[in-house]
């Protein structure tokens, strides 16, 4: 009879926090392959980004911060859009979007209602958006932070 082996795998798990002073309330939890943006107030509020999603955000961050940069320091709404070409697929339904009259990045699962054609997708509840100076947070110190400590992500 073969003995069990009493350690199991540990899952890493690390977490970093999002935002300044009262508007603390979202985090970013990184666990095993998986990273997972979540709001405090609701937890049920989240994306999980898997390998391949990351990738996706990855190849699309260029792109968004150039538009959330362009929101921030002023720019007319309108040329902002015509830079930015509204949402980007994260993949299985994700996408990522700057919302310009709310100042934010919005990651947020889409669907097809029943008896619509394919290209008439509405967004769900399922999602989570962060304020323009979360984002900064978010590129500046946490991207790079993951990418230096989980090799998975990096090479994604």
């Amino acid at each position: 009879m073969e003995e069990e082996n009493p350690r199991q795998p540990k899952v890493l798990r690390t977490s970093f926090q999002l935002g300044k002073g009262r508007c603390q309330n979202r985090y970013l939890d990184v666990i095993g392959d998986e990273i997972i943006l979540t709001s405090k107030r609701s937890p049920f509020r989240k994306v999980t980004f898997t390998l391949n999603r990351w990738a996706h955000l990855m190849s699309y961050l260029k792109d968004t911060d150039t538009t959330v940069k362009y929101l921030d320091y002023g720019g007319d709404e309108n040329n902002g859009r015509r830079r930015y070409t509204g949402r980007k697929h994260l993949g299985d339904g994700y996408y990522i979007r700057v919302l310009y009259g709310l100042r934010r990045v919005d990651f947020r699962m889409y669907y097809v209602p029943c008896g619509y054609k394919v290209s008439q997708i509405h967004p769900s509840t399922n999602g989570i958006s962060i304020h323009i100076d979360v984002w900064k947070d978010l590129i500046e110190i946490i991207i790079t932070a993951i990418n230096e400590h989980f090799p998975q992500f990096a090479n994604a």
